[in-house]
């Protein structure tokens, strides 16, 4: 009788375990497919913001998209959970990270911002420049 308690104990010990360790496989895959969205999604704003001139870039400083959209414009299927903020500054042309006033350069940096669930994913960013 005491070896069939014993089995029993070790067996649902076992059991739990395993079941653990699902759980925490589960949510590490969850986190890879968020992270390659996320991926997804900064190269879409970068898409759709590759045509616009430094006028309509400026328009776009303190955009926000939830769910975030596609290189042209729709929104981006299957990313409900996630939203992209989007800032742009103008930088000096030879110091991008002095920031000075638009009719004073003709570079931008962009900053996406990607979130999921609230929480931040990804933060990228990358300049643009007029001649």
């Amino acid at each position: 009788m005491l070896e069939v308690m014993i089995a029993v104990i070790v067996i649902s010990l076992v059991g739990t375990s395993a079941v653990m360790a699902l759980r925490m496989s589960l949510r590490t895959l969850n986190g890879s497919r968020t992270s390659a969205m996320a991926g997804t999604v900064i190269r879409e704003i970068r898409e759709y913001t590759l045509p616009l001139n430094l006028e309509e870039l400026d328009a776009l400083n303190g955009a926000s998209w939830s769910p975030p959209i596609m290189g042209d414009g729709q929104a981006l299927p299957g990313a409900a959970n996630m939203s992209l903020n989007l800032s742009v500054t103008p930088v000096d042309e030879e110091d991008l990270i002095t920031q000075v006033d638009p009719d004073e350069s003709n570079t931008r940096r962009l900053r996406a911002v990607v979130f999921a669930y609230q929480r931040m994913i990804l933060d990228v960013q990358w300049v643009v420049s007029e001649t």
